[in-house]
């Protein structure tokens, strides 16, 4: 239950809301177009998304489905830069289901 409770949490902080502060204090220092948001939220949401894969690597498509979720979730929280409460709830939960999701055939087998 530590998995699919706390570790969304956690996830939600250290690959979302960490790298979007970071994102608009150099955006807003360096003036970054609004079009680089898709792209650098993208490239960051691969990045992620590959490192949630690899935690849930022994199944197989889980790398793919982080991965396309880390690109959309980074690209909104770039583009509008505020997480209201429901977002951060939003989120949570989601990852928490990707969690399950992800741990369940590993409780069928015990």
């Amino acid at each position: 239950m530590l998995i699919v409770i706390v570790v969304p949490y956690i996830e939600t902080i250290i690959f979302h809301a960490a790298p979007l502060g970071i994102y608009w204090k150099l955006k807003d220092r360096f003036d970054i177009n609004k079009y680089w948001d898709f792209l650098i939220g993208g490239l960051c949401g691969l990045i992620f998304g590959i490192l949630h894969g690899i935690t849930y690597s022994s199944i197989r498509l889980k790398g793919l489905n982080f991965t396309i979720i880390g690109w959309l979730y980074s690209y909104i929280f770039f583009r509008y830069k505020r997480l209201g409460k429901k977002a951060r709830y939003g989120i949570w939960i989601i990852h928490a289901l990707n969690n399950l999701v992800a741990i369940l055939p590993l409780l069928m087998i015990n």
